[in-house]
C-alpha cells in the first residue's frame, strides 16, 4: 500500500472516530434544563355590576397611612382612614352603581359633596372603570379614572391596587 492511500486511510478512520465520539457525547451529555415555571397571569376583568365589587377594600398608602373603601349590597360606599395621622376618619361616602362597564360614585351631602381644587363644595359624580384582578393570592381592584371632579377621590383611587380584606 502506497504511503498516500495510508494517510488517506488514516485521516478516514480519524474522521469517524471523531463523528462516533461527538455523536456519542451528545447523546449522552449532561441533561436537559429543566424548565422553569412560567408564573400564571391572572387576567383583569373589567367589573360591570355591584356582586364584582361589594366588600371591604385596603389600599395601603405607605406614610398616608391605610385606607379601606367598602362597598354594600345596598349600592352604598364609603372611604375610611383605618390608620395613620387621621385614623378613623371618613374623607368620602354615598352612594355607587354601574352604568354598563362604568361604575358611578355621588358623594352624599352628609360628606359634603366634592371639594373641587378651588375649595368649593359641591354635589359631583364620578365615573370609573375598575378592573377585578388578584395581588398575589387575593382579590385585588384596579381603577381608572373616567371624569371626576373630587381630587381627593381622583387621587385616591387610580394607581393602586386595592385588595379584599374581607367580602
Amino acid at each position: 500500500m502506497s504511503a498516500k492511500k495510508l494517510v488517506s486511510l488514516w485521516r478516514l478512520i480519524l474522521i469517524s472516530a471523531m463523528v462516533l465520539v461527538a455523536l456519542t457525547l451528545s447523546a449522552c451529555g449532561a441533561p436537559s434544563p429543566t424548565p422553569v415555571p412560567t408564573p400564571t397571569v391572572v387576567p383583569e376583568v373589567l367589573a360591570s355590576k355591584a356582586e364584582d365589587v361589594v366588600g371591604v377594600w385596603l389600599l395601603d398608602a405607605g406614610s398616608e397611612g391605610e385606607y379601606h373603601l367598602e362597598y354594600t349590597k345596598e349600592g352604598t360606599y364609603s372611604t375610611t382612614v383605618v390608620s395613620g395621622p387621621v385614623k378613623g376618619a371618613t374623607f368620602d361616602a354615598g352612594k355607587f352603581w354601574f352604568e354598563g362597564t362604568q361604575l358611578k360614585f355621588e358623594s352624599s351631602e352628609s360628606s359634603g359633596g366634592c371639594l373641587t381644587r378651588q375649595g368649593e363644595t359641591k354635589p359631583c359624580i364620578g365615573t370609573y372603570q375598575v378592573y377585578v384582578t388578584k395581588q398575589g393570592d387575593k382579590p385585588a381592584l384596579r381603577f381608572v379614572a373616567v371624569e371626576d371632579q373630587f381630587f381627593n377621590r381622583k387621587d385616591m383611587l387610580p394607581y393602586r391596587k386595592w385588595s379584599l380584606v374581607e367580602p
